[in-house]
């Protein structure tokens, strides 16, 4: 083995050192404020914001785009969930699946699997 001037060193491994325990504490009455205040609720951007990520009837409050209360009732009640053996399925708003097995055409729409 050739002599070599300089001594291949271990790295060394940092230490690291745990965190301090971070705790934060307010008074119950200020607590009791903080919870009971819905006021956030009732914005129109909060509002919309929950119709956006999935709040599936916003309220007629926050609606001033003009749409009449028939155009929202015409919404369809289920949603398309893709499977992984390669059909679609009818999800109900109420959570339960419709069992018949569906295929997506080339252009967009769905057909019974047959």
């Amino acid at each position: 083995m050739p002599w070599w001037l300089f001594k291949k060193s271990k790295p060394e491994e940092p230490v690291a050192e745990t965190p301090t325990a971070v705790t934060y504490s307010i008074g119950e009455e200020e607590t009791e404020k903080i919870l009971k205040d819905s006021s956030h609720k009732e914005a129109a951007d909060y509002q919309a914001a929950m119709a956006l990520f999935g709040n599936e009837k916003p309220s007629l409050k926050a609606n001033n785009s003009g749409q009449d209360d028939e155009q929202l009732s015409d919404a369809p009640n289920f949603e398309w969930v893709a499977h992984t053996d390669g059909y679609h399925y009818k999800k109900m708003s109420d959570g339960k699946f419709e069992p018949t097995p569906y295929v997506k055409n080339s252009d967009g729409n769905y057909v019974p699997y047959s």
